[in-house]
């Protein structure tokens, strides 16, 4: 399913990081990333990993795959000439789902349309535009924490939150 998300480091004000177009809500996305911190054993590797920043190398991923499930049909990576990359600050580009990868956990926002003192629903993102690009404007709202050392969580309950 084309269920837009990014996958950021934090910043002084907020996050930046790479677009990833499929499969971004936290039973796939979240569930990759835990993966993929088991195979690399630390966040710094995950970072490195997942937002290819040191390649020197534009594009985004069209569906995050973890190392041990890349081969060179299925590395999830699209060289484009555009570098998509998201931010808490900026325009959503259609994106439902952050998740930001912190030296002790992983820490998940939800694109929310409205305000926080004026919640509309869960922002749903179409064609690189989303809840930023809309009357009623958008937020991130933080659904959680998740510490790489406790046991991996229920992603199932984690997205219904």
């Amino acid at each position: 399913m084309s269920t837009r998300s990014v996958i950021a480091k934090s910043t002084s004000d907020g996050w930046v990081g790479r677009y990833a177009h499929w499969d971004g809500y936290p039973t796939c996305r979240a569930a990759e990333l835990w993966t993929t911190y088991q195979e690399l054993g630390n966040a710094a590797a995950v970072r490195e990993y997942a937002l290819r920043e040191n390649e020197n190398e534009n594009g985004s991923w069209s569906s995050f795959v973890p190392p041990s499930k890349a081969d060179e049909d299925t590395n999830g990576w699209c060289t484009e000439d555009e570098d998509w990359w998201v931010s808490s600050n900026g325009s959503d580009c259609g994106t439902e789902w952050a998740y930001v990868i912190e030296d002790d956990a992983l820490v998940i926002f939800e694109r929310r349309f409205g305000s926080t003192g004026s919640d509309q629903g869960h922002g749903v993102g179409m064609f690189g535009y989303g809840a930023s690009d809309t009357d009623e404007g958008g937020y991130w709202a933080l659904v959680g924490t998740y510490p790489w050392t406790d046991p991996e969580p229920d992603w199932e309950l984690v997205e219904a939150a």
